[in-house]
């Protein structure tokens, strides 16, 4: 999906702040350099999140366009939902806060030599995993593993799946319109299928999906090599 972009922050930013911290132990620059940086970077960051933990709840409207849709049946809905996203701004800039004043002051001990190389990097990499657990778990954790028998039933076979793979023929394709073919994976499992899915479409082909294949134009379901179409039962 296009909010995949993401990925190219959150690789980047560790790493720039794991060359900086190489900068630092490798005395690559000077400590009065360094102590200049790590306040400035500090008050800059630690100011913000400040602002945000304190009146950030004031400053977004908080509600999306998806929103729209149970405004007026469900008023109370939207309420909480704002008053959550609220809540959730204000308690991670606080949280953030926290770990940027923990790293700076980690670093501030290694720069003055208050501590050891190997107890500050232990300290700071303590941090980092802490942050990374707690906030991984929200999004995988022990309900989300289940037993392979669960994972599997999503491919079960359906009677049109069993009579079509009697069919030893290697080149024929398959199109489903019991599902959204263009948003499935499942058919694909068991045969080759016309459709699928990808967050980045082939404008040709996504062009051919929307004027030709989206109205059943059976010429063309055919030039793609179709032999079976798979309709209600």
């Amino acid at each position: 999906t296009v909010s995949m972009i993401l990925v190219i922050a959150q690789l980047t930013m560790p790493l720039m702040a794991c060359l900086a911290l190489h900068q630092i132990i490798s005395k690559k620059i000077s400590k009065n350099e360094a102590l200049k940086a790590l306040k400035l970077s500090t008050a800059i960051v630690g100011g913000l999140l400040l602002v945000l933990g304190i009146i950030g709840g004031g400053l977004f409207e908080f509600s999306g366009a998806a929103d729209e849709t149970y405004r007026e049946k469900y008023p109370e809905l939207i309420t909480a939902l704002v008053s959550d996203r609220q809540s959730m701004l204000q308690t991670d800039s606080f949280r953030s806060l926290f770990l940027i004043l923990a790293a700076a002051a980690l670093i501030w001990a290694l720069v003055q030599n208050k501590l050891k190389e190997s107890l500050a990097l232990s300290i700071m990499s303590l941090l980092v995993l802490g942050d990374l657990w707690t906030v991984d778990k929200k999004y995988l954790n022990e309900e989300n593993f289940v037993t392979k028998s669960e994972s599997t039933d999503a491919f079960a076979l359906t009677a049109a799946d069993q009579q079509i793979l009697q069919d030893k023929d290697p080149n024929y394709r398959v199109f489903n319109t019991t599902r959204n073919p263009f948003n499935d994976a499942i058919t694909s499992y068991h045969h080759k299928s016309i459709g699928g899915y990808h967050g980045a479409k082939l404008s040709r082909y996504q062009d051919l999906i929307e004027n030709q294949l989206s109205k059943q134009n059976m010429s063309v379901i055919n030039m793609l090599n179709t032999k079976y179409v798979i309709v209600g039962q």
